[in-house]
């Protein structure tokens, strides 16, 4: 268990195409993101009859860190307050510091997944912020 709160999760939340995986590598700690399991495990093709494992894999991996006492971020369009949530609960869970960051898209930025216009109109559509 860390004592000294000085473990952080740290949660970059956002539609596809608004920077995430870019800011998580910038920040310069481990960071795991779903679509790495299609990375690792699909040749790199997105499958949403996968998208559990691919949530489950994410979920392992940043448990994982934590559990090793190191601070890491979690990059994903965690849409709902469920999905910010779940990582919230980790947080607590091992007593690490819990951030969560909202990147908007002004800088025009394409997703790199190919995730369909429609599929971000329904991700946006049930953004949830809380104040």
């Amino acid at each position: 268990m860390n004592e000294k709160n000085d473990l952080k999760l740290i949660a970059v939340r956002g539609l596809p195409g608004s920077g995430k995986s870019e800011f998580a590598k910038y920040l310069g700690l481990n960071f795991f993101e779903a679509d790495q399991y299609f990375d690792n495990f699909n040749d790199g093709i997105f499958d949403f009859k996968l998208i559990k494992k691919a949530h489950e894999f994410c979920y392992k991996n940043v448990e994982k860190e934590l559990k090793l006492g190191n601070s890491v971020v979690v990059s994903n369009t965690m849409t709902t307050e469920h999905e910010v949530k779940e990582y919230q609960d980790l947080a607590i869970k091992y007593n690490a510091h819990f951030v969560s960051l909202i990147l908007e898209n002004r800088h025009k930025g394409q997703s790199i997944h190919d995730v369909p216009k429609s599929s971000i109109e329904q991700m946006r559509n049930r953004f949830s912020i809380r104040l």
